[in-house]
């Protein structure tokens, strides 16, 4: 209920101190990066780049996660929206965004409980992607920070890939 409330608060006055805004996106957008961040609450991707409205291309999902190419039937509806994002919206900024304590992460010791796979056999099928991150993450701190910059250089790499669109960094 207050979410509805919520709604209609923004009708009655967000919405016209934006109006001219507003009014230019109904018919058209033309944002200028691709944010793809996790599904928790706790991630406002506007609010945290200071954005107004048709400005982020946003794609959300358990983790952030940019599945490899070669899982398309796992992960058809992330892949398509970086393909689409790319292809026919023409982003050329990318921005991956990572938050602390993310549950998805966290609960990557599901691909493992085959009691916990059977109760919720589709966040144990989407963190199956999470598994190689988990091992690398096992090496020793000193090797970890190359590590991440590698993981973030990788989904940047994927999002390419999976699109078979340049990437502009």
């Amino acid at each position: 209920m207050e979410a509805f409330l919520g709604a209609l608060e923004f009708q009655e006055n967000e919405y016209e101190e934006f109006k001219e805004l507003y009014e230019s996106l109904k018919t058209k957008q033309k944002p200028h990066t691709l944010f793809i961040s996790c599904v928790d609450s706790r991630v406002v991707p506007n609010l945290i780049t200071g954005t107004k409205p048709g400005e982020l291309y946003v794609i959300r999902n358990m983790g952030n996660v940019i599945p490899p190419k070669t899982s398309y039937k796992e992960s058809l509806s992330t892949i398509a929206s970086i393909e689409y994002a790319i292809a026919h919206v023409g982003i050329h900024n990318l921005i991956i965004c990572g938050h602390s304590d993310c549950g998805a992460c966290g609960s990557v010791h599901l691909i493992h409980d085959e009691t916990t796979k059977a109760k919720t056999p589709y966040i144990a099928n989407w963190i199956q992607f999470l598994k190689p991150i988990k091992e690398e993450l096992k090496k020793p701190p000193a090797i970890q920070q190359p590590l991440r910059q590698a993981f973030m250089a990788y989904g940047a790499f994927e999002c390419a890939l999976a699109t078979q669109q340049p990437l502009k960094l």
